[in-house]
């Protein structure tokens, strides 16, 4: 017996199974069950999951109702198969880990419905209900996930939870047939505000687990048990997904999963609030939800190219070393230095022929703790004209500065005339942020390339540089 809807209308979770009639021990026994325990109190957990509901934790609880609205996406009328709800923020973001932590306690431990590989054989193997979480999971091969999503998608309906330091939007667009599924993700930023503390949010993730189960055990009994209440549930989830399509303009092929996915969600909160198990507002869930699917959706716009590399190039002005032009070994001449940085450089610049060349590694790290899709960022200033080559080299040759900044490095050659680069009689590079790229924005038509689209999703949740 898989976990979850079960023929006759009851509802399995580990060792037990739950019916209009109450919960009783279940028949047999699996190699999860004992991840179902229920441990410590409702009350408890309540406490700690309430702190989810406040301003500026709207991923985090999100994330959390997913586990509630997991199981009520069979009742759904249109029978479309399973959804996704992931979660990007840089490696060391601790509301990512809060928020899956969260979720997962509603149920019971991690473990319990934790997945490791793309197989979705795999999983529908112990699970058809209840949702899935899926840690790093931009981290795999982009064509892998994209066939993990599409065996997910086709087959039973619940709620995918994933969560990374990378766009799984973007790691969908590189494959070939990902495209496609990225209408069944709904993608997020998570990020912890200011009135919560990194060590309040451990906290309340080490709390929630030391009572987990809990509130699933009290979300099915008032699901089940309660005349009328399914029933209510189902005119629910058809009214809200009615109304959620109207209100975010979501009616097309495209947006309708979100639509459903919210949908649930938002039925979901309801129910919880009904209960007392969880102190939320649905209402103002629900318009978040859409608020983040309208922006999902308004990827097709068009927009500044190379803003990411404009945003870096802003930040690290001086931290690059500008010299009057280029300098080849074997020659004794040197190149002027007009300006050198106050710490190791970023980049060189080389006015006389206008070329930039910037550290890989560190532009890579940026990249990263800022969140944004390091591939499709290179692929959009190939396609601009910015990016030419990439090559082994030391920023400082030729200059006679010190020697700790003499070492060779994997560093990107840009053509600058591009970005709209000038020297200025203060000796400094000046980023001017309006350029005419080499070529248009958008195709014909007003679309966006992929890269710019994937571009444009990562920087709705700028951080501050390293």
């Amino acid at each position: 017996m898989q976990y979850g809807w079960q023929n006759g209308g009851s509802f399995l979770v580990g060792p037990r199974e739950y019916a209009a009639t109450g919960a009783r021990p279940a028949d047999g026994a699996r190699a999860r069950d004992r991840h179902f325990s229920l441990r410590g109190s409702l009350e408890a957990w309540t406490n700690e999951a309430d702190k989810l509901c406040a301003p500026g934790l709207e991923a985090a609880q999100f994330a959390l109702l997913c586990a509630p609205a997991s199981v009520l996406m069979r009742l759904c009328e249109d029978g479309a198969g399973g959804e996704a709800f992931s979660m990007t923020a840089k490696q060391s973001e601790p509301a990512k880990s809060l928020a899956l932590a969260a979720s997962a306690s509603f149920w019971g431990d991690m473990p319990a419905l934790e997945i490791k590989t793309t197989s979705a054989l795999a999983l529908f193997s112990f699970n058809w209900s209840l949702p899935a979480y899926f840690d790093e999971a931009a981290q795999r091969d982009g064509d892998e996930m994209a066939r993990f999503l599409s065996e997910f998608a086709a087959g039973e309906a619940l709620i995918l939870v994933c969560a990374s330091h990378g766009s799984l939007i973007d790691l969908l667009r590189t494959a070939g047939s990902g495209e496609a599924m990225t209408y069944r993700v709904l993608e997020a930023h998570p990020a912890l505000p200011d009135h919560m503390p990194k060590d309040a949010a451990a906290k309340i993730a080490k709390t929630l687990k030391k009572n987990s189960g809990q509130a699933g055990d009290r979300f099915l009994r008032y699901l089940l048990e309660i005349p009328g209440v399914l029933d209510y549930a189902r005119i629910r989830l058809k009214t809200a997904q009615s109304l959620i399509t109207q209100r975010g303009n979501l009616d097309n092929e495209k947006a309708r999963h979100w639509a459903r996915l919210i949908a649930a969600v938002d039925t979901a909160g309801e129910l919880v609030r009904a209960c007392d198990v969880l102190h939320c507002n649905p209402a103002k869930m629900r318009e978040w939800g859409i608020d983040q699917a309208k922006a999902q959706l308004g990827d097709s716009g068009i927009r500044c190219p190379n803003a990411v590399l404009v945003e870096y190039l802003a930040e690290s002005v001086n931290d690059i070393i500008t010299v009057s032009g280029p300098w080849r070994a074997r020659k004794t001449l040197k190149a002027e230095v007009l300006y050198a940085p106050m710490r190791d450089p970023r980049g060189r610049f080389e006015v006389s022929v206008n070329r930039l060349f910037l550290s890989s590694p560190l532009f890579r790290r940026w990249i990263d703790y800022k969140g944004y899709p390091w591939r499709a960022t290179l692929e959009e200033m190939r396609d601009t004209g910015v990016l030419y080559a990439s090559k082994l080299m030391t920023l400082a040759a030729g200059t006679g500065m010190s020697a700790d900044i003499k070492r060779q490095q994997e560093c990107l050659c840009l053509i600058t005339d591009f970005l709209g680069f000038r020297f200025d009689q203060r000796n400094q590079v000046n980023v001017i942020k309006a350029f005419v790229p080499k070529q248009p924005t958008a195709p014909q038509g007003g679309r966006p390339t992929r890269a710019q689209a994937a571009i444009r999703r990562a920087q709705r949740s700028p951080g501050s540089s390293p």
